[in-house]
């Protein structure tokens, strides 16, 4: 009776979802993180979280609803941050000492002149540059005579040296304004993940010598941890391993970076304890208007949820498969009708399923496999795909 209650409801919101505002169905997978949050808050006696932007925008807003409306007391900090932000302020301000293994990872192929720009540095603040090639691109770039030249040229050293020390002291303004110390212990982290890059950055700002967990939506790739610098995907993840639900959540999952578009550039740079920010492009506004709605729904959904699953006793893992499953349809009913509507938006990364001929309502799903062994599960999903 409990299960049919349940399955009823969800399968209701659903429908409407899918009918108005098919993308808020990522409300089941944001719900199922705030949860863990949550979760992960109360057990490690965490003081304050901070939320990474931008994706952190829209995660800070839903997490705060969640608390409010469970009388939980857990403070939250939005933390403007961003890869570009936070590199200078990462390195060592003697070059020799610095390995960069950041951009290491990105290309091993790079021009000087590339390499002195992701630096905010100059062509003119290499003594050579107008005895050399500047643009050509140096394969094994880390490993070349350029490379070596250019870290032993006396005025570009002292020149980074000043940008590296520089942009630390701007940034110890800002962490401080917003209540990080680097006589901190620890500092706990959210953002949507992936890698964790920023978190890094971080780590590397202080030294080493600051714990930092990361609290991500999923991390995959070549992800770098330690005892100090720990990364967990509370949705998803392949780190140490991958978890059960990995191949469901790691799906179109760039899909999930656009819903979140924030209202705000991305982080530029710091000065005088503020955060200079990046104006916010043209597109960037477009796809943050568009998806007001979804956001709107999204709020709606996860409130109603929380609702419900407080007046029923589930446990942790039945809470996991049962998002899981309700995700895994959302996926499958990717039709070609909302793919059509979607595609208009540059730079969106999208995945369809099924072919041009037929569009699958989700009740009529979920009322024909809700009840099916995971093996019966899976087989009527494919056929549904080769319709």
């Amino acid at each position: 009776k409990f299960d049919k209650t349940i399955n009823h409801k969800l399968m209701e919101i659903f429908e409407k979802q899918y009918k108005e505002n098919p993308l808020s169905n990522y409300a089941f997978s944001l719900y199922l993180f705030m949860v863990e949050l949550i979760h992960y808050v109360k057990n490690n006696n965490v003081k304050t979280l901070y939320f990474c932007s931008r994706e952190g925008e829209f995660f800070k807003e839903i997490f705060d609803l969640l608390i409010n409306q469970n009388g939980l007391n857990i403070k939250t900090q939005y933390l403007l941050v961003s890869r570009k932000s936070t590199f200078l302020p990462s390195l060592n301000k003697n070059i020799e000492s610095e390995e960069f293994l950041t951009l290491k990872k990105s290309s091993d192929s790079l021009s000087l002149s590339d390499f002195i720009a992701t630096l905010g540095l100059k062509n003119e603040d290499y003594s050579l540059n107008k005895q050399v090639d500047m643009e050509k691109v140096i394969s094994n770039f880390w490993k070349s005579k350029e490379f070596k030249s250019l870290k032993g040229d006396n005025m570009f050293s002292s020149r980074y040296e000043k940008a590296v020390n520089s942009e630390k002291k701007e940034f110890k303004k800002y962490l401080e304004k917003i209540g990080i110390s680097e006589y901190d212990n620890n500092l706990t982290i959210v953002d949507i993940g992936w890698k964790g890059t920023i978190q890094d950055n971080l780590f590397n700002y202080f030294d080493g010598k600051m714990k930092i967990d990361g609290l991500y939506y999923g991390i995959e790739g070549d992800v770098d941890t330690c005892f100090k610098n720990r990364k967990y995907g509370l949705v998803y993840s392949e780190v140490p391993i991958r978890n059960k639900y990995f191949s469901i959540y790691s799906t179109n999952h760039r899909m999930l970076e656009r819903l979140l578009q924030a209202s705000h550039g991305t982080a530029n740079y710091y000065f005088d304890g503020d955060c200079i920010l990046a104006e916010l492009g043209v597109e960037e506004k477009r796809l943050y208007e568009l998806m007001q709605q979804n956001k709107k729904c999204i709020r709606g959904t996860i409130f109603t949820l929380n609702k419900m699953f407080n007046e029923v006793t589930l446990s942790k893992i039945q809470l996991k498969e049962l998002i899981a499953f309700l995700h895994e349809t959302y996926l499958i009913c990717y039709s070609r009708k909302l793919y059509s509507e979607e595609r208009n938006l540059s730079n969106l990364m999208l995945m369809t399923f099924g072919t041009k001929s037929t569009e699958v309502c989700y009740l009529d799903i979920l009322k024909s496999v809700i009840k099916m062994s995971k093996v019966e599960k899976r087989n009527k999903f494919l056929k549904i795909l080769r319709r």
